[in-house]
C-alpha cells in the first residue's frame, strides 16, 4: 500500500526489480503528481507500477505472485487519540483480505503487516493476531506453526511476518538476531517456548487492572503465596482503590518481560494450538478477528461489561468512540419517548379514542422509519468495500435511495385501489430482498472491487434500485389511506413516530454492526419490513361502528 510512500522508498532502495503500489485514495495520487511533491520525491510514482484502487482487490484478481507484500502502518490508529477511536470499517485488515494477501505470495514470499501498538492493555494487535492466524489456518494449516514471526516494541508498533511455506531455522535465527539488535520483543517464532503457568495470572491481572473496584466488577484478585515487594503491594492497593491508569498490571514475569509481551506470546500460543476462543473469552477486551462482515478494530468493550465501565472511563479513553454510539442510542430512545409522549398529554382524547388499528398503525410507521434508515446506514458501510471511500459511498447511496424511492412514491398511487393485496406482496419482496442482500451483498461488492471506478459507481447505484424503489411505496400509501379513512388525528402523530424511529434506527445501526456484523443491519431492516405486513392491516382498518342514532338494518 502506497500511503505516504515510505515503504515504496524502502523497496526501491533495497534493490527490488519491480515494485507495485496500490492506493485507493485518488487524492493521495494526485498530490504526488503535483510539481512540489513530485520534485521532492524524485518523481517516485514514475518508478513503480501504480494501481489506483485497493490492493486487496488487485491481488484477488491478478495472476502475478509477489516476493514481498507489505502493509505497514497503512492506518493512523494509535497516532493520536483526542476523543476515542472512531467506528470505521477497515476492510484492508480483514480475514478475507489477509487470505488474499497470503495466496498472492510467490513460493517463499513474505507478507509483512505492521500496526500501531500504543495500547495498554493490548487491543488492536490482538485483533490483528487473531485475524492473521485465522487466515493462515484457511490458506495453509499444515505449515501454520512455522509460517509466522512476530516482533513488537512496547507502546510503539508490532510487526507480523508470514512466509509462504514457512521459515527455515536459519531464517528464524537471523530474525531473532535482528530483533535483539533493535531491542524489539520477540512475540512469536517457530519453536519459541511459552510458559503456560503465566496464563492465569496474566489474564487475571488485566481484568483486575480495568475492573478492580468498579461497580459490579469482580473483586480484586487474591494473590497466591506472595513473594512480591512492597512496591507490588502498593500497586495492588492502588488498583483496588480504582486508581489504575494506563500502566501495565503491577509486577513483571520472572525474566523481566512486560505483561503486554506475555499477553502477545500467550495469544500466539493459543492461536497456533487452536485454543484462542477460550483465552479470548477470559481476556478483559473483545479480541475477535476482523472479517468483511465485522471490519472493526474498535468496539473492544464486551457488551456484558458496559454497565461496569461507566466509572472506569478514564481507563478507556481510546474506546470512547464505541461507548458514544451506545450513549447516542440511549439519548435517541429517551428523546423519542419524550417527543411521542407530549402529543399524548395535549391530545389524549383523540389518541386514546376508540379508533381501530391505532396500535398497529404506530407499529407500522415505526417499522418504516427504523427499517428505511437502517438500510441506508448499512449499505453505506457495505459500499465502502467496493468504493474505498466513505464519503463517495454515502453520496452514491443517499442519491440512489432518494431517486429510486422518489420514483416508487410517485408510482405508489397506482397501488392504492389494490393495496390490500399489493402491499403485503411488496413487503414480502422488500424483506426477502434485504435479507438476501445481507447474506450475499458483501461477496458481490468484493468481487467488483477491481472493476474500473466508473463501473463500480454504476453497479452500486443499480444495486440500490430494486429495494429503494419498492421502499418508496409504503409511506405515501399509508398516509393517503389515513386521510381517506378520516384518521386525521393519527396523521401527524404517525409522521412523528416515523421520524423518531428513523433517528433510533440510525443510532442502532452501528451498535448492531459492531456487535453482530454489517449483514445483521440489513437483515434486521428486512425483518422490520416483514413486521409491517400485519401492522398494515391496522392502518387500513376502518371504523365500521354505526353512527349515533342510526337504526340497525331490518329494524
Amino acid at each position: 500500500q502506497f500511503g505516504g510512500g515510505i515503504s515504496t522508498e524502502v523497496a526501491l532502495h533495497s534493490g527490488a526489480k519491480e515494485v507495485t503500489v496500490a492506493e485507493g485514495n485518488r487524492a493521495v495520487l494526485e498530490a504526488f503528481h503535483s510539481n512540489v511533491i513530485r520534485n521532492f520525491t524524485g518523481d517516485i510514482l514514475s518508478k513503480v507500477r501504480v494501481i489506483d484502487y485497493e490492493g486487496r482487490h488487485f491481488l484477488a484478481h491478478t495472476k502475478d505472485r509477489f516476493d514481498v507484500i507489505d502493509l505497514s502502518l497503512a492506518d493512523s490508529v494509535g497516532l493520536s487519540n483526542p476523543g476515542g477511536f472512531a467506528i470505521t470499517e477497515k476492510f484492508s485488515y480483514t480475514k478475507e483480505a489477509m487470505e488474499t494477501y497470503m495466496r498472492a505470495l510467490a513460493p517463499g514470499g513474505v507478507l509483512s503487516v505492521t500496526l500501531w501498538n500504543k495500547e495498554e492493555p493490548p487491543k488492536s494487535v490482538l485483533k490483528l493476531y487473531a485475524t492473521m492466524a485465522a487466515a493462515a489456518r484457511e490458506v495453509d494449516p499444515a505449515h501454520m506453526a512455522n509460517s509466522f514471526f512476530v516482533a513488537s516494541s512496547y507502546l510503539s508498533t508490532a510487526t507480523v511476518l508470514y512466509k509462504n511455506g514457512g521459515f527455515t531455522p536459519e531464517e528464524v535465527d537471523k530474525l531473532r538476531a535482528h530483533t535483539r539488535s533493535m531491542s524489539f520483543d520477540e512475540i512469536y517464532s517457530p519453536g519459541l517456548f511459552y510458559d503456560s503457568s503465566q496464563t492465569d495470572s496474566t489474564l487475571a491481572g488485566y481484568v483486575e487492572q480495568i475492573f478492580a473496584g468498579a461497580a459490579g466488577g469482580p473483586p480484586a484478585a487474591q494473590p497466591a503465596e506472595s513473594t512480591g515487594t512492597a512496591s507490588d503491594a502498593d500497586a495492588g492497593a492502588d488498583a483496588a482503590a480504582g486508581k489504575a491508569d494506563d500502566a501495565p498490571p503491577s509486577g513483571k514475569t520472572d525474566d523481566g518481560v512486560l505483561p503486554a509481551t506475555v499477553m502477545g506470546r500467550l495469544a500466539w500460543h493459543a492461536l497456533i494450538a487452536g485454543q484462542w476462543p477460550e483465552v479470548a473469552d477470559r481476556y478483559v477486551f473483545n479480541t475477535r478477528a476482523l472479517t468483511n462482515d465485522a471490519p472493526y478494530f474498535a468496539a473492544y468493550v464486551k457488551t456484558a461489561d458496559l454497565p461496569r465501565v461507566l466509572d472506569r472511563l478514564e481507563l478507556l479513553q481510546d474506546e470512547w468512540g464505541y461507548l458514544l454510539i451506545w450513549a447516542t442510542l440511549g439519548v435517541a430512545c429517551l428523546t423519542a419517548t419524550v417527543l411521542l409522549v407530549i402529543p399524548l398529554i395535549w391530545g389524549w382524547r383523540a389518541v386514546f379514542s376508540q379508533s381501530p388499528g391505532k396500535a398497529l398503525t404506530v407499529l407500522y410507521f415505526a417499522c418504516l422509519g427504523a427499517g428505511y434508515i437502517m438500510v441506508e446506514v448499512g449499505l453505506i458501510a457495505h459500499f465502502v468495500m467496493a468504493l474505498g471511500n466513505p464519503t463517495i459511498s454515502a453520496s452514491v447511496l443517499i442519491t440512489g435511495m432518494l431517486v429510486f424511492s422518489g420514483l416508487g412514491a410517485l408510482t405508489s398511487e397506482r397501488a392504492l385501489p389494490h393495496m390490500r393485496t399489493v402491499m403485503p406482496v411488496l413487503f414480502v419482496a422488500v424483506g426477502a430482498m434485504l435479507i438476501l442482500y445481507g447474506l450475499f451483498l458483501g461477496q458481490a461488492l468484493d468481487a467488483i472491487g477491481a472493476f474500473p471506478y466508473p463501473a463500480r459507481l454504476i453497479i452500486c447505484f443499480l444495486l440500490i434500485a430494486p429495494p429503494a424503489f419498492l421502499m418508496g411505496f409504503p409511506m405515501p400509501v399509508a398516509m393517503t389511506t389515513l386521510g381517506r379513512l378520516g384518521k386525521d388525528h393519527m396523521f401527524v402523530w404517525a409522521w412523528g413516530v416515523n421520524g423518531c424511529f428513523s433517528v433510533i434506527g440510525a443510532a442502532a445501526a452501528p451498535v448492531i454492526a459492531t456487535n453482530f456484523g454489517l449483514a445483521a443491519v440489513i437483515e434486521v431492516a428486512g425483518l422490520a419490513y416483514l413486521l409491517a405486513i400485519p401492522a398494515f392491516y391496522g392502518v387500513i382498518a376502518s371504523d365500521q361502528r354505526p353512527s349515533p342514532g342510526a337504526r340497525p338494518a331490518g329494524a
